[in-house]
C-alpha cells in the first residue's frame, strides 16, 4: 500500500518547485539584461528568497533601508484576487541598481528582485501573489545604499493557498 501525499504536502511541493523556477528565471533575466555571469547571480542556499521572515530578508541586505520619497510604489489599496496583484515601482534615485518587492504576510516575503542595468529607466511593472492583506515594501538599491517605501493593500481572496 502506498501512502498518498496530503493536499498540504502537495501544495508545499508545488510551491517549492514554483519558487525554484522563479529563482532560475530571475537569474537568467539578470544574466541576459546585465551581462552578469550566472555563477555570480546564482542564489546560494540560504538566499533571501528562501527566508520565511521579513527580518531575515532585511538582514541579508546588510543595512537597514532608509525611507525615501524618491520611490513611487503603485499598488491597489484593495484587490479582489491575491493571486494577481499588479505592482509598479519607479525610482528617481540616481544610479538605481536593484528593485526588490517584499510582502510581509507571504510565506516567503521576498517576492521579486530586479536588476536594473546602467543607463536604463529604473521602472518595473509586474504582478505578485499576496497571501493576505499586508504591507508591501519596495526597496531600491542606489549607489550601494538601500532605500524603501511601503504601502498597504487589502486582499479579499488570498493567493498563497488562502
Amino acid at each position: 500500500m502506498h501512502a498518498e501525499m496530503s493536499r498540504t504536502d502537495q501544495r508545499t511541493t508545488i510551491d517549492r518547485r514554483r519558487r525554484e523556477l522563479i529563482r532560475h528565471a530571475t537569474l537568467a533575466a539578470a544574466w541576459l539584461a546585465c551581462g552578469i555571469p550566472i555563477d555570480e547571480a546564482r542564489a546560494a542556499p540560504g538566499s533571501p528568497f528562501d527566508a520565511t521572515l521579513m527580518a531575515d530578508v532585511l538582514r541579508s541586505l546588510g543595512s537597514t533601508p532608509i525611507p525615501s520619497a524618491a520611490i513611487d510604489l503603485d499598488l491597489p489599496e484593495l484587490t479582489e484576487n491575491g493571486a494577481m496583484v499588479p505592482v509598479a515601482v519607479m525610482s528617481r534615485l540616481p544610479r538605481t541598481e536593484q528593485i526588490l518587492l517584499l510582502a510581509e504576510a507571504n510565506p516567503f516575503p521576498l517576492v521579486a528582485l530586479f536588476g536594473i542595468a546602467p543607463g536604463t529607466e529604473p521602472y518595473i511593472s509586474t504582478r505578485v501573489k499576496l497571501a493576505q492583506t499586508c504591507t508591501v515594501h519596495a526597496i531600491v538599491k542606489s549607489d550601494g545604499r538601500f532605500y524603501s517605501v511601503t504601502k498597504n493593500t487589502a486582499v479579499i481572496t488570498g493567493g498563497c493557498g488562502g
